[in-house]
């Protein structure tokens, strides 16, 4: 007890002694906090006011945006109206450009078929005026008129002069024709070759006419060729009608190419030969009138050789049947 009296007095001591310090170091700390109270309070306020200021530069550089973006949409707008004013008018330019061209078509057309049928009565003029040229012709070349003599009482006038369709007196004609040339050979082998040929006639009269044709006949393998050249008088039944049989004579000059193997009846013969066969011929033939100045002929004449050698093995006789048509001029 003691011993621990003068510590305690010690304690107390130092107490009582440090004491004003302590103090003055809680007075230190009371301004430090107030100070920092203040600066907290500043720092609060320029937050508040940075804050305001934000939120006004926010609102008007929204308003700039909006006030921007309205801009660019009228000018977006303004711009497709343009385009859109352009388009259209590409369109009207390309109807009124398809309509003209339409128009021009037309206008070919109709000038076309003006210059038709402005030909075709040229043509039908032209026509009309040679039919009437020809006409006049026939009517100045006819013949004079028949006269009726009367006999006894009884007795009975003389028939009408038929009925004149065409006059050919005067007239050359040319021709084309085909046909088939038959004959054959001693053993009875007979053959038929297919030709064509061409033909000239003069009318010298009205029922009298010459001819020259010339036709040439093959077989099909090329082991015959007969080349006839016949000069022919013929005399006409009708020359005035449309349908005008004839008949017909004269002389044949047939050029012979043969190489040709036939049957004599037991063995297999071979005739060559190159020579030309003279001799006369005779037929009888029928004349179609189609229009003025063109015919269709139908003939058929039999003809004989009188140069034949009398070693050759070739009938001297051959028929040719031929159709061809004549064209008067």
């Amino acid at each position: 007890m003691k011993a621990t009296l003068p510590l305690l007095t010690a304690t107390l001591g130092l107490t009582l002694a440090t004491a004003p310090a302590f103090a003055g170091t809680d007075r230190d700390s009371h301004a430090r906090n107030a100070r920092h109270h203040d600066e907290a309070g500043d720092r609060a306020g320029n937050a508040d006011r940075e804050a305001r200021s934000g939120t006004g530069h926010s609102d008007r550089d929204q308003a700039a945006r909006a006030e921007s973006s309205a801009r660019a949409a009228a000018h977006g707008q303004a711009t497709h109206n343009r385009n859109e004013q352009a388009r259209r008018a590409q369109e009207a330019a390309r109807h009124r450009h398809e309509a003209a061209r339409r128009q021009e078509a037309a206008r070919h057309r109709h000038e076309a078929a003006r210059r038709q049928e402005a030909a075709r009565r040229q043509e039908a003029t032209r026509r009309h005026h040679k039919a009437q040229a020809r006409r006049g012709w026939v009517m100045k070349h006819r013949p004079p008129p028949r006269v009726f003599v009367y006999g006894a009482p009884h007795g009975r006038p003389n028939a009408a002069p038929p009925e004149r369709f065409v006059d050919r007196t005067g007239q050359f004609s040319v021709g084309m024709n085909g046909g088939s040339f038959m004959s054959g050979y001693d053993s009875g082998t007979s053959f038929g070759d297919f030709g064509m040929g061409l033909q000239v006639r003069y009318r010298a009269a009205e029922a009298l006419g010459f001819e020259l044709a010339m036709s040439q006949y093959r077989d099909g393998e090329g082991e015959r060729r007969s080349s006839p050249l016949s000069l022919s008088a013929q005399a006409f039944a009708f020359p005035w009608s449309r349908v005008n049989p004839y008949a017909l004579a004269g002389v044949t000059w047939t050029g012979r190419d043969y190489d040709d193997t036939f049957c004599d009846g037991e063995d297999y013969t071979t005739l060559v030969t190159d020579d030309t066969m003279f001799g006369p011929h005779a037929g009888l033939g029928m004349e179609f009138a189609v229009g003025e100045n063109a015919t269709i002929n139908l003939e058929g004449r039999l003809a004989s050789s009188l140069s034949m050698p009398e070693d050759d093995p070739s009938s001297p006789v051959n028929f040719q049947g031929r159709a061809g048509f004549n064209f008067y001029f």
